[in-house]
């Protein structure tokens, strides 16, 4: 039996080593801890994957803007070419330019010069479709409109016999001359509402009025965006697209407008929700910006876009504490609160005169998607040191008890051989 004496003694050796090490590593444990605190670790990983997010709406915002400034706006540029064609027309003819617009034969005859090279310029771009309007005296009221509309039911393709090609409006003399058909909905002319009066037709009307006030501006700063609309107005599950329209004006005088159009599938092919979340629980968005600070949906692709533009006709970003991320003011996935990224497109000039020229393009993402994992990772880390601790204490514990032992039987062995 071991003696007071050895037991006390074992006592001494165990609290001599036991203690200090595990303070020791206590010590050690809380500085790792808080220095996770400290440094934000959370918060930085949390930052780290708002702004991987944030490079990928960026890619593909300038993607986008790229080609709608520089391969479907670029359409402006045949103002020149369409107003010397009128000039050699007139001055065949000789006519005054009101003589001219009031003479259905004439704008007929005018047409049928210029469509051949309208239908090289759709199919030498990635646009779906192109059409011309002439003007008239008064845009205020109701009225029928002369021009053609022409749509490429693949822009990826040219075929020489324009077999992709379809005549949404224009003559029949158009169809016959080019072996263009004519779709199902195909009119002879425009009908239109009257300035102001129908959203669908703004691509004539903002652009002729734009024209008209501004006579002095360069075509550029008079080009005009259209939110989506449809030819087939009301219509249900209508082809429908945005446009890209400008006055041609003639001696200070707006006599037509000449634009482009890209249907919004062309337009959702821009916007892969699938590289924001594999699992597709992401979307991109197309809106616009309007004064109050909300945002007006106008084409999305992803579930969370969906959800987004199903929640009304605008939505607000509020700020959150992370720099390049917002969050979706009272819409939510499941419970989650989702989280956008918002980039600008540079469409319009700095003075312009339009409304609605804000427009950006949002990424969303749920909050597990873009956070769960750096949380994951955080609780990880402090359960791993937690874990190390705890593994730590009890070693000592044992390795303290093993050495105590071993000193005692160290010590009664030169007792007895000194006995």
């Amino acid at each position: 039996m071991e003696s007071k004496c050895q037991r006390r003694k074992k006592t001494t050796i165990f609290r001599m080593f036991l203690i200090p090490l595990t303070a020791i590593m206590l010590i050690q444990s809380v500085v790792t801890i808080g220095t996770l605190v400290a440094k934000r670790i959370a918060g930085t990983l949390q930052e780290y994957s708002g702004s991987m997010m944030s490079r990928l709406v960026e890619n593909r915002k300038v993607i986008l803007q790229n080609d709608m400034n520089q391969r479907w706006a670029s359409v402006n540029e045949q103002e020149l070419a369409m107003t010397e064609a009128l000039q050699q027309f007139l001055d065949e003819e000789d006519m005054e330019l009101l003589e001219f617009l009031d003479s259905s034969e004439q704008k007929t005859r005018f047409m049928e010069l210029v469509f051949p090279d309208c239908l090289a310029m759709i199919q030498n771009s990635s646009t779906t479709g192109l059409f011309f309007l002439f003007t008239g005296d008064e845009w205020e009221m109701a009225g029928e409109y002369d021009g053609f509309f022409v749509r490429d039911s693949d822009p990826n393709k040219s075929p020489a016999n324009y077999s992709d090609l379809l005549l949404e409006r224009g003559s029949k003399t158009l169809s016959r001359q080019w072996d263009i058909p004519l779709d199902t909905n195909w009119t002879t002319r425009f009908h239109m509402a009257g300035e102001g009066k129908d959203a669908s037709e703004y691509s004539f009307y903002e652009p002729w009025r734009a024209g008209r006030e501004y006579g002095e501006a360069a075509t550029k700063d008079l080009g005009y965006w259209s939110f989506p609309f449809s030819l087939e107005k009301g219509a249900a599950g209508a082809y429908e697209m945005i446009t890209y329209s400008f006055p041609l004006r003639y001696e200070g005088t707006v006599y037509g407008v000449l634009g482009v159009e890209i249907s919004s599938k062309v337009l959702r092919s821009y916007l892969p929700a699938k590289e924001l979340n594999d699992a597709s629980q992401s979307g991109y968005m197309l809106a616009v910006e309007e004064e109050d600070g909300s945002y007006r949906p106008l084409i999305g692709e992803g579930l969370l876009s969906n959800t987004v533009h199903s929640a009304g006709d605008t939505f607000f970003l509020q700020e959150v504490g992370y720099s390049s991320l917002s969050k979706v003011a009272s819409v939510s996935q499941n419970g989650e609160g989702i989280y956008a990224v918002s980039c600008p497109l540079k469409l319009y000039s700095n003075n312009v005169p339009y409304e609605h020229t804000n427009w950006v393009l949002l990424g969303f993402d749920t909050e597990d998607d873009l956070f769960g994992m750096g949380r994951q990772l955080y609780v990880w880390l402090v359960i791993a040191i937690l874990i190390g601790l705890s593994f730590g204490v009890v070693g000592i514990y044992f390795l303290v008890r093993h050495l105590a032992v071993w000193d005692l039987a160290f010590s009664a062995c030169i007792l007895w051989c000194g006995i």
